[in-house]
């Protein structure tokens, strides 16, 4: 029921104004598109590999593959996330 309510309230947001909806709807969906970007990059940074547990590094053509550093997790960048939402505004306005 609920998602039916916001249906609706975006249906009447871009009846009776589409520039400012479409502009805010493409805000949030390239804040959204940032916070998995983060949140992965964070995720898949950290994961143990064979190679990180022995010590060894991996090469693929000369260049080293896997975790170059083992440093702490990078905190959450809200800053970038709102970055990327008014960027997402602009170009959808």
């Amino acid at each position: 029921m609920a998602a039916l309510t916001l249906a609706r309230a975006y249906q009447y947001s871009f009846d009776t104004r589409p520039n400012s909806t479409l502009a805010v709807t493409g805000g949030s969906l390239t804040a959204l598109g940032d916070v998995v970007a983060q949140v992965a990059q964070n995720t898949v940074s950290h994961a143990t590999t064979p190679a990180s547990l022995s010590g060894e590094t991996l090469t693929r053509d000369g260049l080293q593959i896997g975790r170059e550093e083992h440093g702490e997790r990078k905190a959450y960048d809200s800053a970038r996330t709102m970055r990327f939402f008014c960027y997402g505004f602009a170009i959808s306005a």
